[in-house]
């Protein structure tokens, strides 16, 4: 939402899109790295303590697994709502969505090492997918 609808928002899309090009509008580039590195760690650190709490225990790799998965939520969300590009509802629709599969997995008696085989399958498709969409996007300009 801070990247869509305010003008900070813009001003960091910018910065990561075109660096050179938003420093040449007037933007301060510094000041958006250093604010989107800021907002990384502050939602990393909100997410380590809830991740902590609700496991009961800490330890510096904890959250080993969850990146692939993150990974896969985004990909997957490129896919959806609009093909090529990140956006947060699909995203979070990804993640349901990859939440309820393992889930069903581990109801169904499958062993753990075939969550990551099927996490596999879905990033390499969702890649696939996006780079057809945007190739198919570029041959019509």
């Amino acid at each position: 939402m801070l990247l869509k609808w305010t003008r900070t928002g813009a001003h960091m899309a910018a910065t990561g899109e075109a660096d050179e090009a938003a420093r040449l509008a007037g933007i301060a580039t510094m000041r958006m790295k250093r604010l989107g590195l800021l907002l990384a760690g502050v939602f990393a650190s909100i997410t380590a303590v809830l991740l902590a709490a609700s496991l009961s225990s800490a330890a510096p790799n904890m959250a080993g697994d969850y990146f692939l998965y993150a990974i896969a939520a985004v990909l997957l969300g490129m896919t959806m709502f609009e093909p090529g590009k990140p956006n947060v509802a699909g995203t979070v629709f990804a993640a349901l969505v990859l939440k309820v599969l393992g889930n069903g997995l581990v109801l169904m008696g499958a062993a753990y090492y075939v969550q990551d085989i099927v996490l596999g399958i879905i990033i390499i498709g969702s890649v696939a997918f996006s780079a057809s969409v945007v190739r198919k996007a570029a041959f019509k300009v």
